[in-house]
């Protein structure tokens, strides 16, 4: 998720549909990597009922992540700025979210 906010900082302050044009490569890779992951996740079992619901949790958040972190690929491929930033002001609020679940001691 890191090289891929770092790419949308690339926009700069005012995203423009040729800067989009310029930055959208660069969101494929890691949106593939953070889906490969969110998969294993989702795939994934464990036989502690407590260490499972945590899991569970993280997969759902981290799969948030992904569909806004697509939403907002596809918006910067198809050059919208608008849709480009909300669905970034989305991806913000998933990883927001994914970071914000309580820990397991």
């Amino acid at each position: 998720m890191t090289a891929f906010s770092a790419a949308l900082e690339g926009v700069g302050r005012v995203a423009t549909p040729a800067r989009l044009r310029r930055v959208a490569p660069e969101l494929v890779a890691p949106l593939d990597e953070a889906a490969a992951i969110a998969q294993r996740l989702e795939d994934q079992r464990l036989e502690d009922h407590r260490l499972e619901s945590q899991r569970a949790r993280s997969a759902a958040a981290l799969a948030r992540v992904v569909a806004a972190m697509r939403l907002t690929a596809d918006a910067a491929a198809d050059a919208d700025p608008q849709r480009t930033e909300a669905a970034a002001a989305d991806f913000a609020a998933a990883v927001e979210d994914l970071r914000s679940l309580p820990e397991t001691p």
